[in-house]
């Protein structure tokens, strides 16, 4: 007898196995988002992305640098430590995109995305940060595998491509 049908001893256990999984999907889709900082770091016409490890939720997926923002801090505030945290590149606050809330079967998370700046501008086209950490292109940036989550801010940064190059071509 699996502990499903213990639970619920009135449904066959099939049913109460999936009534177990809908419940916990319900219950974390209900509680409280899990507010997380992110920094997409641009400089030089490159951004900064990683990739999750092995033994992370999204494990393999691509990231930016970023993290949970702790009880007392801003998303903000954990976009940038999160980012200097991860990559030993110390980033400023330049502006903010569209939150999005996003539900995982882990968890549902409050997405703040922050455009950032290196605090300590250099002519050096990419400053090396800590690994798993790399530069990458706009072109890159769109072949690579991120999280669901970030589909809206990967829409949002082609489509502000794509209006440059249109304004910036001579008519």
């Amino acid at each position: 007898v699996t502990d499903a049908a213990r639970t619920w001893p009135m449904l066959p256990a099939s049913v109460g196995e999936n009534f177990v999984a809908d419940r916990l999907r319900r219950t974390i889709a209900m509680s409280e988002p899990t507010r997380i900082g992110i920094a997409v770091v641009e400089h030089h016409g490159r951004f900064l992305v990683g990739r999750r490890g092995a033994d992370a939720s999204l494990a393999g997926k691509a990231e930016f640098p970023g993290g949970k923002a702790l009880p007392t801090e801003s998303p903000a505030e954990a976009a940038r430590r999160e980012c200097e945290e991860e990559t030993g590149l110390p980033v400023r606050i330049a502006a903010a995109y569209p939150t999005h809330v996003e539900a995982y079967e882990h968890d549902t998370v409050e997405l703040h995305f922050f455009a950032c700046e290196l605090t300590q501008p250099s002519d050096d086209p990419c400053p090396e940060p800590l690994p798993p950490f790399r530069w990458v292109t706009r072109a890159e940036l769109a072949e690579l595998d991120f999280p669901s989550g970030n589909r809206h801010l990967l829409r949002f940064l082609t489509a502000a491509t794509q209006i440059r190059q249109a304004t910036d071509s001579p008519s």
